[in-house]
């Protein structure tokens, strides 16, 4: 099983001197429309993340999420599922707005209270499958 760690500001920085980078966005909906990276990203909220994920297992997976716990569950997921190169980026988009990663924000932005639900609901909806090879 191999996932590791990539602190948001080292992860802005390889964003930064890199071309394209896979990414996975596992955060909900509206938090997606709010504020997301300026880069090209996988968006799929870790409600309907499955395992056949289609990436070049060579390449690390770069997964976001707000702060980071979401994605690595989803890192630890993905590995008992046989994926591998899988990074968590540590602080999540967060991290990388404080970082100067690119971002695009909605203006105005989402109520503070419906983010909330949003990522409440993905989450109830990701903790009642069964397994992640559920789909």
């Amino acid at each position: 099983m191999t996932i590791s760690t990539i602190s948001a500001a080292d992860f802005t920085q390889l964003l930064t001197s890199s071309e394209i980078l896979p990414i996975l966005d596992i955060r909900s909906e509206l938090e997606y429309e709010n504020m997301r990276l300026g880069c090209p990203v996988i968006h799929t909220p870790m409600h309907n993340v499955t395992p056949d994920i289609e990436r070049n297992m060579e390449q690390p997976l770069f997964i976001l999420c707000k702060m980071g716990p979401r994605a690595k569950q989803i890192a630890l997921c993905l590995a008992e599922n046989g994926h591998e190169n899988l990074v968590v980026i540590d602080g999540g988009i967060l991290g990388c707005r404080a970082s100067s990663a690119p971002i695009i924000e909605q203006d105005p932005p989402a109520d503070d209270d419906d983010i909330a639900d949003a990522v409440q609901q993905s989450v109830r909806q990701f903790m009642m499958r069964p397994s992640l090879t559920m789909s």
